[in-house]
């Protein structure tokens, strides 16, 4: 809308202001004009000096959220909009709202979630169904890298004891967690004390850093992860899962592919029973591909494990200590051995194809078992 003059003198900061007497709820931005003794005016700035969103009441049962919207910012349709998406996790989150829609764009922000929510992106700004959507077509990035002060924040998203919330449609990028304590885990995705109600679908997790967990972290939290790619993360440990770090974690992942993530692909550790399923672990190099030490049991089926690790006995595979079930997966090309490790308290391997890696296709010791296996064209058995 246009411009409002407020006159008068103002000698104490802040300068208040009664959205109710002044417009009703929407998004206001502000500039001050000062005057000197001698009453020269200060020329108008370029852009506002500051700006906020008032809200007082929320009717809707959805929080649209594009950047490029012109309207008042209601949130209540795509013409009147928020412009960012920590915007609308508040309102829905005073309010009560169970899901928001964001268009596509890059949003330059660091976000937590809330509880009973989902958080959908994909959208052209247009849509009035949830399948009208196009992830792939219409990209919505959450980009930390500028979110704390104009630096990386350390979580582009942070989910930590919520229930029943989903994250989707969402491309995270940006983060980069290089301080102390929690903030060394998960440069993408922190995840903390999750259950199963809690959905990571259809998101490209790329381009962060952390010591633990590059793209997410999951520490005591078992969500589910579907149809994700996990790709371009580097952990700053040899063990601490560029693409994906776990520990004490049960987390369901199926559909993802994990791809070209510096310092492994994968990683779990303590009391941690994770289930894979039908993903793609290819190209993470500087140590182990996926790497599975001490924990519950492992569950992994349907999957490629290829062109991992690091020669010199970094292999595509490594499980130690650890009982489970590998089944019909594909473990070939790795840059050492195909599935490595020791003490394994029955582990079963089965129904799958261990070939072409430049090192043993198996070499582990313990209590474990191969069965109706294939393995061929491996440097030594």
């Amino acid at each position: 809308g246009d411009w409002t003059l407020y006159s008068g003198t103002y000698t104490e900061s802040p300068i208040p202001f009664d959205a109710s007497t002044q417009g009703g709820d929407g998004y206001y931005e502000f500039y001050t004009l000062a005057t000197d003794n001698a009453d020269n005016l200060e020329a108008p700035p370029d852009t506002p000096d500051t700006a906020i969103t008032v809200i007082t009441s929320y009717a809707g049962t959805r929080i649209y959220v594009d950047q490029d919207a012109t309207g008042v910012a209601s949130g209540l349709d795509w013409d009147n909009a928020f412009l960012k998406i920590n915007t609308a996790l508040t309102i829905a989150q005073g309010f009560g709202v169970p899901e928001i829609w964001v268009a596509e764009g890059t949003y330059p922000e660091a976000i937590v979630m809330n509880s009973n929510l989902a958080l959908y992106g994909g959208f052209a700004g247009t849509e009035t169904q949830i399948n009208q959507r196009d992830v792939a077509a219409y990209p919505t990035i959450i980009d930390a890298s500028t979110a704390s002060g104009g630096f990386p924040a350390d979580h582009a998203v942070t989910m930590i004891d919520i229930v029943n919330a989903r994250l989707d449609g969402f491309t995270i990028t940006g983060g980069d967690a290089d301080g102390g304590n929690e903030d060394s885990y998960g440069g993408g995705i922190f995840c903390k004390a999750l259950d199963v109600s809690t959905f990571i679908v259809n998101c490209d997790v790329s381009e962060n850093s952390a010591y633990y967990g590059g793209g997410i972290c999951m520490i005591d939290a078992s969500p589910q992860i579907t149809d994700c790619e996990v790709s371009q993360n580097a952990s700053g440990d040899y063990y601490g899962g560029g693409g994906i770090y776990g520990r004490n974690a049960s987390p369901i992942i199926s559909g993802c592919r994990i791809i070209n993530n510096q310092n492994g692909g994968v990683s779990f550790l303590g009391n941690s029973a994770p289930i894979i399923d039908n993903c793609q672990i290819i190209g993470n190099l500087n140590t182990y591909g996926a790497y599975f030490a001490s924990i519950d049991s492992l569950t992994l089926s349907n999957s490629t494990i290829a062109g991992n690790g690091r020669s010199g006995g970094y292999a595509g595979l490594y499980v130690a200590q650890t009982s489970g079930t590998i089944n019909r997966c594909v473990i070939s090309g790795n840059l050492s051995g195909g599935i490595s490790g020791y003490s394994s308290n029955g582990l079963v391997i089965k129904n799958s194809i261990i070939s072409g890696n430049a090192d043993a296709g198996i070499s582990q010791s313990g209590n474990f078992t191969i069965v109706n296996c294939t393995l061929h064209s491996n440097n030594s058995g």
